[in-house]
């Protein structure tokens, strides 16, 4: 907690990317080591992925000291750090896959024990290699005290209800920790080529596909006990599961894996409060359930909440468990508050 916090309770944030400096340090040593290159002129510089280049890095993603001080200036206590979700590298081969997840993990680490009791961690998977995700979620919850885990909305446009990864729905399961699902900028085509959509809208929508297939593909029902966390208050599927529903009874492509309509799964998954608007947010607190709703900031993109604490507080009256305590139910958290 923050020394202005007093006696309240922690106000945590479960959506907030860091990149710790000590990754571009191993990139740029040893780049064949995980199949990464730094690029870039002058200041600006970027991970290059075998020619894919991630967003050009910048200070507030880096830069540890200035992100308490912008999160004392939000009324954030505690962040639950992940990855920049353009360092997932699901494009590399096993082992450099294997390497980078560690490199990054690793750099996580290093801020939560520099950090003071102000960040928590979730780990970064190499995707698509199960097996190798499986155990590098067990490795870093039992070893080094992460509290789950970050995956994309699909990984290589591949969606979620794919068997090759029930390893890692079966470990997440055991280990009883938290799957956070964040869109990766996807290619939605010409269409969303201009004004920013691809983020504004296909980002959202990501979401909404990764969430329908797991219901449709029966990924909740084999896993009963998964708990996966939506970004961007869940896209639209808070606001379309009338027309799932209705596709389901009418329609024999939505299949037999899934045991219910889906809306019977809305309370089985999470949400942040990455929505903007107080009236949307009303709208999916009743329809998720008030334990269901996370703090989520989207820290430090210039999409993030401009005030986010202020959001809730004055959409909800029962803010104190979203800002609070059902993170630290879901993600295991200790705080002094």
């Amino acid at each position: 907690m923050s020394a202005s916090s007093g006696s309240r309770t922690a106000v945590i944030d479960i959506h907030a990317h860091y990149v710790n400096p000590s990754v571009i340090d191993a990139v740029r040593k040893s780049p064949e080591t995980y199949g990464v290159r730094i690029e870039g002129r002058g200041n600006r510089k970027w991970f290059s992925f075998n020619g894919k280049n991630s967003r050009p890095f910048f200070r507030k993603m880096t830069d540890l000291n200035l992100r308490m001080v912008h999160m004392n200036d939000t009324g954030v206590d505690i962040e639950v750090l992940s990855t920049w979700v353009d360092l997932f590298g699901y494009e590399l081969p096993r082992a450099q896959s294997v390497a980078f997840c560690s490199v990054i993990n690793d750099g996580l680490q290093k801020a939560v024990l520099r950090g003071k009791g102000r960040f928590r961690a979730i780990a970064t998977l190499p995707l698509p290699h199960a097996k190798e995700a499986a155990d590098v979620l067990e490795e870093s919850v039992t070893e080094m005290g992460f509290a789950g885990a970050m995956i994309g909305t699909n990984v290589l446009e591949m969606n979620l209800d794919e068997s090759f990864l029930e390893p890692l729905w079966t470990k997440a399961e055991r280990l009883d920790v938290p799957i956070v699902l964040h869109p990766t900028m996807p290619k939605f085509g010409s269409r969303l080529s201009s004004h920013y959509l691809e983020n504004l809208v296909g980002n959202p929508l990501d979401t909404t596909i990764a969430a329908t297939s797991l219901i449709f593909g029966g990924v909740l029902d084999r896993h009963p006990r998964l708990k996966i966390v939506l970004l961007h208050g869940g896209g639209y599927l808070p606001y379309g599961f009338g027309r799932l529903d209705h596709g389901f009874d009418v329609r024999q492509e939505c299949g037999t894996a899934a045991g219910n309509h889906p809306s019977h799964y809305l309370r089985k998954f999470y949400y942040d409060t990455v929505i903007y608007d107080k009236n949307a947010l009303k709208y999916l607190a009743g329809i998720a359930g008030r334990r269901n709703l996370l703090l989520g900031t989207d820290c430090p993109f210039d999409m993030e909440l401009p005030d986010p604490v202020a959001f809730v507080k004055t959409a909800l009256p029962f803010h104190e468990s979203v800002l609070h305590s059902n993170a630290e139910r879901l993600f295991k958290l200790k705080s002094n508050g």
